[in-house]
């Protein structure tokens, strides 16, 4: 269980700008339509300009995690990075799984063992450029607790399209199912003498 530290009310406040929601109620006075259908002469312009606005949030994303850091001594990007920087293999993944892969990344280091782990923290804007820069070399262990039907995890699959490293997934933690230390071991065991490109971890016989 990881533990939670919450700021107060009032430094949040203080941190975030004004909470001023526009047209977030309808009115009879001043009618509108919201969520309205964009047709073929409009849609493939409106997609467009949504990636140009996901895209440029990217390093919107980081200067405010600093902003964060600075204030509460946490800093929050679009990756976190543990025990990586001379890491042979990295473990990626996202949520709540990353303290129990921290727990064994620590016991593995003990071990002599050079593994670490990147956190994903912005899944979109996907952060390809902070991740390249981060796992340098490493064999790279993706971690999905989702499956995207006959290619393997939506996480793994990004970061093998963005990515030249040697890199392998793992299904696990489906429905809820519990992940142990153990199932994150044998995840790094594979990666040592990998035999498939997505392996399934903690299926019942």
């Amino acid at each position: 269980v990881d533990p939670v530290e919450l700021i107060s009310q009032e430094e949040a406040n203080e941190f975030l700008p004004p909470f001023t929601p526009v047209n977030a109620y309808l009115r009879t006075e001043d009618p509108m339509s919201l969520g309205t259908l964009a047709d073929t002469e409009h849609y493939l312009e409106i997609r467009y300009d949504l990636e140009k606005a996901i895209n440029a949030s990217k390093d919107l994303i980081d200067e405010v995690g600093k902003e964060f850091g600075d204030k509460f001594g946490r800093y929050y990007g679009l990756i976190e990075e543990y025990k990586s920087e001379d890491a042979e293999i990295i473990l990626i993944a996202m949520g709540s799984i990353c303290g129990t892969i921290k727990d064994v990344i620590d016991e593995q280091r003990e071990a002599g063992k050079k593994v670490g782990l990147i956190r994903v923290r912005s899944y979109r804007p996907f952060p390809k450029e902070a991740l390249k820069e981060a796992v340098k070399d490493a064999k790279l262990a993706v971690i999905d607790k989702d499956i995207s039907f006959s290619v393997g995890g939506a996480l793994f699959s990004d970061v093998r399209s963005s990515l030249t490293n040697e890199t392998y997934g793992y299904i696990i933690g489906l429905g809820g199912r519990d992940i142990t230390p153990d199932h994150i071991e044998e995840i790094i065991e594979k990666t040592e003498n990998p035999t498939k490109d997505v392996e399934w971890i903690g299926l019942r016989e």
